[in-house]
Order: C-alpha cells, then sequence, then structure tokens
C-alpha cells in the first residue's frame, strides 16, 4: 500500500493558504499530488493520483460524506457529489442518529488535486439541484422557517433567502429554477418555475398532486427533463409543460400506482397493481399527454442502478421486451430480463447505459448484456458479479463490488481493472463499499462515506 503521508491531501503540510471570508466560508489553497501506482494492480488499472478524507479534512472523528441531492435531513442516496467547474459540492457532516447530520457542512473539493477548496455550514438543507444554476448549486432549507439556499461552487459563498412559501422539492432544468411547495399531504401543491431571486418569474400553476411525507423524503417528488415536468409521487402525480407550466395529466385516483419515473424523451414509466391484492405489477409506457403508450404484464419492475440511455431513440424496457419510446411499439424480446426465483418475478436488468443493458442473475449472480436497440445478447459470464456499476464514460461502467472498484466493458463484458479498496484506503475499508463514481475524462473520482478518490490512468 502506498505510504498513507505521501497522499493524503488532508494532510496540514500541504497548505500554501487559508482565508476565512465575512461568510463564514473557508478557503483553502494547496499544491497538487502526484499519481501513484495501486499496490497488486496490473498496468491496465489507474493511479492513485490523490485521496481525501472527510474525517481528517474535516478535523471531526466520524465525519462521513453525503449525496447533496437528498440534503443532510434524511440523507439516504449514495455518497457522491455534483461536479461544477473543476470542483466537486458534497455534504458531510457526523450521522449519529441514522437520520440527520450533525453540524452539517457543504464543502468543495477541488476535482484535480483533492484539495479541500472551502466548507461551509449547511443546516437544515433538505433537498438540491443536481444541475447547477449560474455555477451555483440551488437547494431548500426547512426549519423554523423555509429558505431557498444557494452554494458557490467556486468560492463556496452561501446564500439563505427566507420564503413565505412550504418548499417541498427544487430542481433546475434549462437554466430555469423550478420549486414545489405547498400541502403535499392534501395534495394541494403549486409548482414555481422562475430565478433564485424570484420563484414564479416565469410561472406558476397549482396540481392536485403530492404524496405522503415518507415518500416525499425517500425519493424525487419533482422531475424535470426533456421540457416536460412530473410532480408527485407514485399515483399522486402529475405532468406539465416545463415551458408553460400546463398541466398535461393529472392525479388519477382510480388507478393503483406504486411508482411513476419521467424517463428519457420525457415519456413516464408507471408500475400499477391491482388495487385490493397488490400482489401484480404492470408497467405501463404513457406519453406526457397521459394516453398509454403501452402494457405488459411482466410482475416485475426495473428499477436499474444507472439508467442513462444515450437518447429517446433508444427503447425503452418494459417486462421481458423493449419499447419505441414515442409510439409504444415493441421491437423486441428477451426473455432472460425476467427471472423466477422461488415463485417470484424478479428484474435482472442491472443498468442501462447508452444502448446497452446489463443485467445480473438474481439467482446466481451470472451477468449478461443486450444490445437495447435489437435485444441481441452481446456476451454471457457465468462466474458470479456483484458489479453494481454508478458511473459511466461511453460504454465503460466503473462501480463497486463490495470488496473493489472495478470498471467493466459493456460491450465485450471485459474486466479492464480492478482496484482493491484495502490497497487504496488507509481508513475503515466498509466506508467504501457503497459510493459513486463520477467521470472526468480519461480520469475517474470515487465519492464514498469516507473517502473521495482521484485516480488517473499511468
Amino acid at each position: 500500500m502506498a505510504d498513507r503521508s505521501a497522499w493524503t491531501l488532508a494532510a496540514a503540510a500541504v497548505f500554501a493558504a487559508v482565508t476565512v471570508t465575512a461568510a463564514g466560508v473557508v478557503l483553502f489553497q494547496h499544491t497538487p499530488p502526484t499519481a501513484k501506482k495501486i499496490t497488486g494492480t496490473d498496468d491496465g488499472t489507474p493511479g492513485l493520483a490523490w485521496s481525501f478524507d472527510v474525517a481528517t479534512a474535516l478535523d471531526r472523528p466520524w465525519a462521513e460524506l453525503v449525496d447533496p441531492r437528498a440534503g443532510v435531513v434524511f440523507p439516504n442516496n449514495a455518497p457522491s457529489a455534483i461536479e461544477v467547474g473543476d470542483t466537486l459540492v458534497s455534504a458531510a457532516g457526523v450521522n449519529r442518529d441514522g437520520y440527520s447530520l450533525e453540524d452539517p457542512v457543504m464543502i468543495g473539493i477541488d476535482a484535480n488535486t483533492g484539495e479541500l477548496r472551502w466548507q461551509t455550514p449547511a443546516a437544515a438543507v433538505s433537498q438540491c439541484s443536481d444541475t447547477p444554476l449560474d455555477g451555483k448549486i440551488v437547494c431548500y432549507a426547512a426549519a423554523e422557517k423555509y429558505e431557498i439556499v444557494t452554494f458557490d461552487a467556486e468560492s463556496g459563498d452561501v446564500e439563505r433567502r427566507p420564503v413565505d412559501e412550504s418548499v417541498f422539492a427544487v430542481a433546475v432544468a434549462d437554466d430555469t429554477l423550478y420549486v414545489v411547495e405547498g400541502d403535499a399531504e392534501n395534495y394541494d401543491v403549486r409548482v414555481h418555475a422562475g430565478t433564485v431571486d424570484d420563484l414564479s418569474a416565469t410561472w406558476v400553476r397549482q396540481f392536485e398532486a403530492g404524496g405522503g411525507w415518507e415518500e416525499i423524503f425517500s425519493g424525487a417528488a419533482l422531475t424535470v427533463r426533456d421540457g416536460i415536468g412530473l410532480v408527485g409521487t407514485a399515483w399522486q402525480s402529475a405532468t406539465f409543460d416545463a415551458r408553460t407550466g400546463e398541466e398535461l395529466t393529472g392525479v388519477e385516483p382510480d388507478l393503483c400506482i406504486t411508482s411513476s419515473r419521467l424517463v428519457t424523451g420525457g415519456v413516464v414509466v408507471q408500475n400499477q397493481v391491482e388495487c385490493t391484492t397488490y400482489d401484480s405489477v404492470t408497467e405501463v409506457l404513457r406519453a406526457p399527454e397521459g394516453q398509454d403508450l403501452a402494457r405488459v404484464d411482466s410482475g416485475a419492475a426495473h428499477n436499474p442502478y444507472v439508467d442513462s440511455p444515450t437518447d429517446a431513440t433508444v427503447p425503452v424496457v418494459l417486462g421481458d421486451s423493449g419499447f419505441d419510446r414515442e409510439t409504444g411499439e415493441k421491437l423486441w424480446t428477451y426473455p432472460p430480463l425476467i427471472q423466477d426465483v422461488g415463485g417470484q418475478a424478479v428484474s435482472a436488468l442491472v443498468a442501462v447505459i447508452g444502448d446497452i443493458g446489463l443485467l445480473r442473475d438474481p439467482a446466481t449472480s451470472s451477468t449478461s448484456a443486450i444490445d437495447l436497440r435489437t435485444g441481441e445478447e452481446l456476451w454471457r459470464r457465468d462466474e458470479p458479479s456483484s458489479l453494481n456499476p454508478s458511473g459511466f464514460s461511453d460504454s465503460i461502467a466503473v462501480g463497486e463490488d463490495g470488496e473493489a472498484l472495478l470498471a467493466l466493458d459493456m460491450r465485450t463484458g471485459e474486466t479492464l481493472w480492478r482496484a482493491p479498496f484495502d490497497a487504496i484506503v488507509d481508513t475503515d475499508v466498509d466506508t467504501s463499499w457503497w459510493g459513486t463514481a463520477i467521470p472526468r475524462g480519461e480520469d475517474w473520482i470515487y465519492v464514498s462515506a469516507g473517502t473521495v478518490l482521484g485516480m488517473t490512468p499511468l
């Protein structure tokens, strides 16, 4: 293992300057490290350019990173960061009760060197947009009062703007801020489209949508993509035209919908169940205006770790088949997409990356991949695999298998490289196995609860 003192970037000895601003933001400047070969890996494995240990950098034992998208009140996503230029924005704190972070901060990490650029308090931040607006991460905070909170990715400057509305979701798309507020449990909510300074600058519309607070905090209550918006959860959701706010579909109380996802192409994938027994699953592809394009009584719902098709021309998977996203036409069928495990239908779809689908047999953990445009099998590996992909670049998927970080060529099934966590980190390896891989050109960044790793080809 590489000597920790050579590459642990939290070490105070590399500080060139420290600046404290009036806003309470602590700024740091450092000198870049050099990449080192990871012990026991082959020549194709990238080297460790830098490593960021959150507990050391913040001088807070037991501090951990969380995904700022999920906030610091009920953080339930895999640890992650939002990349804004050369800065990785993440949230950190000590999780003592299993729920909220204690004394949470938002932090900025230099994506090229792994150095801590800034940290600033992030009290009560409940959720943040995954897309920056004018170089800032936009969040909302809910405590004694509601606030729209922005964090400048470059400087760490924070601005908190109290608002009268009871905000419970924010999103950024096409340089517009979308905010949802109101009474979610009584389906009386409003969506605003505008700016940080004027939430309703473009439009504001009321919707009979919402959901229980447990659902609101456990998943996205607002999604905007491809000119369409989805507000609410499951059957309590509605779709709207993101440009005008016009309602396209409303709540459908006669249907028992367990989930609604707005996917690439501006179409919605719903999972519907039988309303009395809940023992059957029908996957439904719906146009933005609400008409059913395709229905499949699959018995199982697909929920891949990564769902990032190249564009809307890549068929959407329902059950064991691929369907045209615009017309709903069935284009192909591949039966292994749905597996029978003890008499129960189970999805085998692990990831959608580009135009490739990665499958893992839920019984044997063997893996395979299919061409999503044709349904043809690209490869199959009988040996068990527990790869959980969390990032991708072209057809290369990167993720962890519980013991190591590895890269998989989705087109061939070849494992391109594997870097064991116990050869990379000196801290508790158990804090590394759940995280998010972020591509940066030829480099990879891996964010876990305890550390952030910067890896580059040697």
